[in-house]
């Protein structure tokens, strides 16, 4: 009995010594092979060759898309209303933003907007005319037309545009407005940090009878004049790709006189795009 706990003993403290050989060994290898060298477990190699993917696979830092025009509608009341109908822009797809100006005359106030509008900037020239520019994501399913109600009848004038390519959570960048009186229509400046931004400007002024210009550094979107002469009013858009950051506008449109127009600058921001960049095809994964 005293020789079989002896040698279990014996046994035990055997095998302690060859853990702690191996364990010294282990700990001896870990620190004679650093992460470059090659490693004789097939295990580890299969770790390190995971980290060093991991290590050259890096997100390039975020790119703009280009924003693309897709098209556009106008509208007017030739006559006193207390509503404006628009209808949808041709081609229009689910996650197109839709821009809107909604310009009229007199000191009504909008009383009701479509569905899913937000408003972006609001303009007023006193209580001769005024103007609300609102923004919409299009869904699978959109109206073929769109309402907005006055609190009262005067004649009113507008148009949507639709836009692809623009940042979903946050469309509009940055806006303002102007108002004045003047055969010169100005949208004002604005400073941006974003590039590949679309600048929109939106014009009416206080009379029916002659259309508003936009200047050749836009991209002209629509016109219209809802006539009735000192008691109508005009509008009209323009666009213009914007690739670099910086401060973008003021700008401009022209009319046969001087009328008291309002005047509203709306920046859209492009969608971010992200490319992935990973180990070229001809590295050698051997040395892993």
């Amino acid at each position: 009995m005293m020789v079989s706990i002896g040698a279990m003993m014996h046994s035990e403290h055997s095998e302690t010594a060859i853990a702690a050989t191996d364990a010294t060994t282990m700990l001896g290898r870990t620190r004679e092979h650093a992460p470059w060298q090659p490693l004789r477990s097939r295990h580890h190699r299969l770790v390190w060759q995971l980290l060093v993917w991991l290590w050259f696979m890096s997100l390039s830092p975020a790119s703009w898309a280009a924003i693309e025009y897709v098209s556009d509608s106008s509208a007017g009341n030739s006559n006193n209303q207390s509503t404006l109908t628009v209808s949808r822009p041709a081609g229009v797809q689910s996650g197109d933003l839709l821009l809107a100006q909604i310009s009229w005359r007199g000191s009504r106030n909008l009383s009701a907007v479509p569905t899913g509008w937000t408003l972006r900037q609001l303009q007023l020239n006193g209580t001769t005319i005024r103007q609300a520019v609102y923004s919409k994501l299009a869904t699978s399913i959109e109206p073929t037309s769109y309402t907005w109600q006055f609190s009262g009848s005067g004649r009113n004038a507008g148009g949507i545009s639709a836009w692809r390519g623009v940042d979903s959570s946050d469309p509009v960048l940055s806006s303002a407005g102007n108002s004045n009186s003047s055969s010169t229509l100005a949208a004002p400046s604005l400073t941006v940090s974003t590039t590949n931004t679309v600048a929109v400007a939106l014009f009416a002024n206080a009379y029916g009878n002659t259309n508003i210009n936009t200047n050749a550094a836009l991209t002209n979107l629509y016109s219209l004049a809802t006539t009735a002469g000192s008691n109508g009013l005009a509008v009209a858009a323009g666009w213009r790709a914007e690739p670099t950051a910086g401060t973008l506008g003021p700008y401009y449109a022209s009319a046969s006189a001087n009328y008291s127009y309002v005047a509203s600058t709306i920046i859209l921001k492009p969608a971010a795009t992200v490319t992935l960049t990973c180990l070229p095809d001809d590295f050698n994964r051997s040395q892993l």
